[in-house]
């Protein structure tokens, strides 16, 4: 991608042709300041901190003329990274991590499409490829100690991954899928009391919100959520899944909450089996007519009817959403 310093793509001021990851603009020498981007290829995250933090944004092919045309509200972007996928023959489900023991996907490899609870201190985790899935790494065995979430997507060293310089990976777990709409609510004391404060998407910085950063006590309803020690997603991370946390402080041994954001779920399609006839739940009627379908349990014969798609809280039949 080319990013211009000025809007329109203005070719007499100062461009930088943009190949791979970036974690901080300003060691490059061209800055921070972007104004238009030309995606050329590929899909990019572009950030608004150093070290791919803060607020983020999907870049895909095309052209962008203004700061505002990649919805943000200034012309600052601080790092970027490419979004690098491979192809799985079946991704219903599937998990797919690649590890290596040097930065920039060298040295040793090895693949993971589970949970590890131990890795052998021979192996140093130094980069890695987050093909399917979300992952969860850890500092110690047996999934303990401190954590840091993996999304889909390439991380040249230790630093792409959110982990500090001198971390040895030891366990690493999948994150599975969560049937629920993003939403936590925040208590201002212990035990659910005192002031309410509701969360549906991400929060950069709840202090700058008007929020005090010293709560207390949440509830998760929904989503599986991570919350970080510090504003634009730094420090020390957490992931929660729907819960009641009575006393914050005691269960995170933080005095903050800094920022937090749910986990992005892409769209998910599965199939339901009967417990007990083992049969499959399908859908019968006119296509037609959405209205006169009628769900029934059939043997599985591998028809799109039996196939079901998870998306923004509601369950639908693949051939009707």
């Amino acid at each position: 991608m080319i990013m211009y310093s000025e809007k329109d793509f203005d070719e007499k001021a100062a461009n930088i042709n943009v190949l791979g990851i970036i974690a901080n603009m300003e060691e490059t020498g061209f800055g921070a300041k972007i104004q238009s981007i030309n995606i050329l290829s590929g899909v990019w995250v572009a950030y608004e901190s150093p070290d791919f933090t803060g607020e983020q944004y999907i870049l895909e092919k095309g052209m962008y003329s203004n700061f505002g045309d990649w919805g943000a509200k200034k012309c600052t972007i601080s790092s970027v990274q490419p979004i690098l996928m491979e192809t799985l023959e079946s991704p219903w489900g599937h998990f797919k991590v690649e590890v290596f023991s040097e930065p920039d996907f060298q040295g040793q490899n090895q693949i993971y499409e589970g949970d590890v609870n131990n890795i052998e201190d021979s192996f140093k985790i130094m980069s890695c490829k987050v093909s399917s899935g979300r992952w969860v790494v850890y500092d110690q065995a047996d999934f303990s100690g401190n954590l840091w979430v993996l999304e889909e997507g390439i991380f040249p060293n230790l630093r792409a991954m959110g982990c500090p310089l001198d971390v040895t990976i030891r366990s690493i777990k999948m994150i599975s899928y969560e049937f629920s709409e993003p939403n936590v609510v925040l208590f201002g004391k212990e035990n659910f009391k005192g002031r309410r404060v509701k969360v549906s998407k991400e929060t950069t910085d709840l202090q700058a919100m008007g929020y005090s950063p010293d709560l207390m006590s949440l509830e998760v309803l929904g989503g599986i959520w991570v919350f970080y020690e510090y504003t634009n997603y730094r420090g020390r991370q957490l992931l929660i899944s729907p819960s009641k946390i009575a006393q914050w402080q005691q269960f995170s041994g933080w005095n903050r909450i800094g920022s937090l954001h749910p986990l992005r779920q892409k769209r998910l399609y599965f199939k339901l089996r009967n417990k007990d006839s083992g049969m499959m739940m399908s859908t019968n009627g006119n296509l037609d007519d959405v209205k006169l379908l009628r769900i029934q349990v059939m043997e599985d014969n591998g028809s799109e009817d039996q196939i079901w798609v998870y998306q923004k809280g509601v369950i639908r039949c693949r051939i009707a959403s």
